[in-house]
């Protein structure tokens, strides 16, 4: 992980790495981007630093933080009438479904619900899911191919 992930959280570090364009990962294929590494410190040092940055984007939510947004989430829908038995086996459905989602995307995720269409009802997981699952699968596909590059450049025992 990054000094930046070290210091500020995984949290952090998606919301920031979401506001921040990506210059080198999407320029070029992964062969082409290693080989101009190898042979360029300055674009060497720039990857890694990209890649490490969009590896920790993918860490997934810890099961406290999807709680806390479903909580949240839950208090815009004060109706719902579950016994608290109830509300303990839905909370554990929705914990058990958004399992290995970073937090941002699910925070994202229950904004745009929020502001949506659908806003007046409580959404279903798999409404949420549906949000999410573009950006999920695209930052899925770029934290693979950051790991790759890293393992490419990395000598063994210094990641």
């Amino acid at each position: 992980m990054t000094a930046l992930a070290a210091t500020t959280g995984p949290q952090a570090v998606q919301q920031l790495t979401s506001l921040l364009p990506l210059k080198i990962l999407p320029s070029k294929g992964s062969a082409a981007l290693v080989e101009e590494a190898r042979t360029d410190l300055r674009t060497r040092d720039a990857l890694v630093a990209e890649a490490k940055l969009v590896v920790a984007t993918a860490v997934p939510a810890s099961l406290a933080d999807i709680a806390v947004q479903l909580h949240r989430l839950g208090l815009h829908y004060p109706e719902r009438r579950l016994s608290e038995r109830e509300a303990q086996l839905v909370a554990e459905d929705w914990i058990k479904d958004l399992k290995g989602i970073p937090i941002d995307l699910i925070a994202t995720a229950f904004d745009r619900w929020r502001t949506g269409p659908k806003c007046q009802f409580f959404p279903k997981s798999g409404e949420v899911l549906a949000i999410i699952d573009a950006d999920r699968r695209y930052r899925e596909q770029l934290a693979k191919r950051a790991a790759h590059i890293l393992d490419a450049l990395t000598p063994r025992g210094t990641a």
